[in-house]
């Protein structure tokens, strides 16, 4: 599937379940999600999207900053993508030894004008970012994460 595209709402909800069965309870961590897209062979964008369709599988803060993608509306403007850019963004930065940030996904966000939105939390405060692009993730994850 084209990571520009909405991911099927059924496929997530089944994708849910099965991430529920994976946790068994475990408290829902980055690593716990990239096993689950291993064990279901499906990409990481998709397990992350799919945590919106059950509310107890609340992922776990590991990071002083966050980013959150709305993984609704804003997926017919390319929120899948920015999820994708977003956890390369992450994955790197863990190579690299960087200081991370956790990826977290969210409904609407309130912002529809201006798709697709993340929501960044730091020190810095909570804000809001419109019209977010590779370039401009990346702009904000070396701002916040430095």
């Amino acid at each position: 599937m084209n990571n520009s595209q909405p991911i099927p709402a059924q496929q997530l909800f089944q994708l849910a379940g099965d991430i529920g069965d994976i946790a068994d309870e475990e408290p829902i961590t980055a690593d716990l999600l990239e096993k689950a897209a291993e064990e279901l062979d499906v990409p990481l964008t998709h397990i992350y999207a799919a945590l919106l369709y059950d509310p107890s599988l609340q992922p776990e803060r590991e990071h002083e900053v966050a980013f959150e993608v709305c993984l609704q509306r804003c997926q017919f403007f390319g929120s899948v993508a920015t999820l994708t850019d977003l956890l390369a963004l992450k994955h790197q930065r863990e190579s690299e030894e960087k200081p991370g940030f956790d990826v977290v996904p969210r409904g609407c966000l309130d912002r529809c004008d201006y798709p697709p939105v993340v929501c960044s939390r730091s020190s810095h405060g909570v804000h809001l970012h419109g019209q977010v692009n590779a370039e401009k993730l990346e702009e904000l994850v070396d701002g916040l994460c430095s």
